[in-house]
């Protein structure tokens, strides 16, 4: 079984969403790994033992990053630390996003972007998935945010009738 985390990152320009794919055994092992980070980050910076390693606040020095505000080679060692991991273990990434910017153009009353950049996105994890002859199901885990409810309901609707757009009808 695969599991996609997913995350977005936006502007004023731009929406994105990423996703991070791998076997839910390769999640173990990259679990474990980051716990051997965070307790060398506790030993020579003196974070939490279980601090989350969020890039926006890692690298921003933010939260419970704080510690490490104006360190940037130090951040930038973590996190490249956990991208490594990642690496090693074969985690697999795709990314959507859309210009904002183009979209208003495009469009007088657009779509949000988070719903036309995650249909895209979760298009592009099924073809992952189908690339590896994976029968079972992806599980898909992502971020609460303010409009989460709006977009379960979308979420159950693409698993119905397949999500909105340009690729409608794909085999």
């Amino acid at each position: 079984m695969l599991v996609s985390y997913v995350d977005e990152s936006y502007s004023d320009d731009f929406y994105f969403i990423a996703a991070a794919i791998a076997p839910r055994e390769t999640w173990e092992r990259v679990a474990k790994s980051f716990v051997e980070i965070r307790g060398a980050t506790a030993r020579l910076h003196g974070t939490a033992l279980d601090i989350e390693l969020h890039g926006h606040e890692l690298m921003g020095g933010k939260g419970e990053w704080t510690i490490l505000r104006g360190r940037h080679r130090e951040a930038a060692g973590v996190y490249l630390a956990a991208l490594k991991i990642c690496r090693v273990e074969g985690v697999k990434y795709v990314f959507r996003g859309v210009d904002l910017v183009r979209l208003r153009k495009r469009y007088a009353k657009p779509a949000a972007p988070h719903g036309i950049v995650f249909g895209h996105l979760l298009e592009r994890i099924d073809d992952y998935a189908k690339r590896l002859n994976e029968d079972d199901k992806v599980i898909v885990i992502a971020d609460e945010i303010a409009t989460q409810a709006v977009h379960q309901k979308e979420f159950e609707s693409y698993t119905l009738t397949g999500t909105p757009g340009y690729r409608v009808g794909d085999a």
